[in-house]
């Protein structure tokens, strides 16, 4: 596991049981929580980013209207891995759709 000294097991743990063994999504985003918060789920960064993925108040709230058509109190840092979840499958899915020749 990619966690340092069983920090983030937690947070790894959850964005494997969203994406699923073997989706190779589950790598980049752990990539991109690793970069962003080093799989901790409590940080806040000075700009107001929350979560694994550091998503900032109007990211969050732009994946709570348009792809998960829920609203989701920013409090609930534990839930960034579902935005997180949402953001890559949709940035995946449109590259899939408009592939660069």
């Amino acid at each position: 596991m990619l966690a340092v000294h069983g920090l983030g097991v937690a947070a790894i743990r959850r964005l494997d049981v969203l994406f699923g063994a073997g989706d190779a999504r589950l790598e980049l985003a752990r990539a991109l929580a690793w970069m962003e918060s080093g799989f901790q789920e409590d940080v806040v960064s000075s700009a107001g980013a929350v979560g694994v993925m550091q998503l900032l108040p109007a990211t969050w709230e732009w994946v709570d209207t348009m792809l998960l058509r829920e609203s989701t109190p920013r409090i609930h840092q534990k839930r960034s891995s579902a935005h997180a979840l949402a953001i890559v499958r949709t940035q995946c899915r449109k590259m899939s759709e408009n592939p660069i020749v």
